[in-house]
């Protein structure tokens, strides 16, 4: 239930932030619909002429997966520009309503638990690649040991 809380607390969320990516992902969406047209059109534009039945058939299928994965993508895209662009607006008529504060949270850290490789609550642990491809086994989340220690 906290985390839910933390969630929905819109506090430390930047409207221009939130708009710039409405926007960047509506230009996506817009670039890749134009895609799905343009292919969608030679498509239909260049038939397959082939007598082979199984080959008729997956070039049905081929154009079918192509066109479908662009709209799909085009329509992801553009729904999260809508999403982005209300969290906007929300967060906007918060602010000016005086019911926000978009001054970023910033958990802070001691430079001792970065050296210890602590990691402060609900920071997300990533285990170094580069270790785990040498060979190096891990202690825990914090730390690492080689085998020969």
């Amino acid at each position: 239930q906290k985390r839910i809380d933390e969630a929905r607390d819109l506090n430390g969320v930047n409207p221009a932030v939130a708009a710039i990516g409405s926007a960047a992902a509506l230009a996506v969406a817009f670039l890749i619909w134009q895609a799905t047209i343009f292919v969608s059109t030679f498509f239909a534009m260049h038939p397959v002429d082939t007598d082979i039945y199984t080959l008729q058939r997956l070039s049905g299928l081929f154009r079918t997966v192509v066109v479908g994965a662009t709209a799909l993508a085009s329509g992801f895209f553009g729904v999260c520009g809508l999403g982005l662009a209300g969290l906007a607006v929300k967060v906007a008529a918060g602010i000016a309503a005086g019911e926000l504060d978009p001054t970023p949270i910033v958990k802070k850290r001691t430079g001792i638990e970065i050296v210890r490789g602590e990691r402060a609550e609900g920071d997300v642990g990533v285990p170094n690649i580069l270790d785990l491809m040498m060979g190096k086994k891990t202690k825990g989340f914090g730390g690492y040991y080689d085998d020969d220690s």
